[in-house]
């Protein structure tokens, strides 16, 4: 991790929040393969991603092995759950590609708030997105294990119609 400069050319990041970022945050620099932070470490930042991509990832607990559960890029804030809950890291956070993000720490982040109430519609508006993006994945989740109970479910029919039939 390294200090990187602001890139205020990326169109997908507004004038808003690059104003809020040298007012509030520290630049970082995050390499291919590098954790921007883990599960399980206690929340005393919130990023926003500048340029890259990462993956979120979690431990599956049957294998243990990582399942990436989210992809996200430029625009996208990570650790704000943490932090608005005051808890532990949810998932993993790993950079994809060569990745610069804005740090605001706790405390910035709580000025920054109170300061510039339009970034708490910012965060409000991701962590909405994300809760939809959630519902909507465990809804596919729930179709796919209904269809595996149903062929369970026909397939124990048809077992027991040979048993009635013994």
């Amino acid at each position: 991790m390294s200090t990187s400069p602001l890139n205020s050319t990326n169109p997908a990041l507004d004038t808003f929040l690059l104003q809020l970022a040298s007012q509030y945050s520290l630049s970082k620099r995050y390499a291919p393969g590098e954790a921007l932070f883990t599960e399980g470490d206690s929340a005393n930042s919130m990023l926003l991603i500048l340029q890259g991509i990462v993956h979120v990832v979690k431990h599956t607990p049957e294998t243990s092995e990582l399942r990436v559960i989210a992809v996200r890029g430029v625009g996208d804030f990570l650790g704000e759950m943490a932090i608005v809950e005051e808890s532990e890291r949810f998932a993993t956070v790993i950079a994809q590609t060569d990745c610069d993000v804005l740090e605001f720490s706790r405390n910035s982040f709580e000025q920054a708030i109170r300061e510039q109430p339009a970034l708490a519609t910012r965060v409000l508006r991701s962590l909405s997105r994300k809760l939809r993006e959630s519902d909507s994945f465990r809804l596919i989740e729930l179709e796919e294990s209904n269809k595996m109970l149903a062929a369970s479910n026909a397939e124990l029919s048809t077992l027991n119609a040979f048993l009635d039939r013994l």
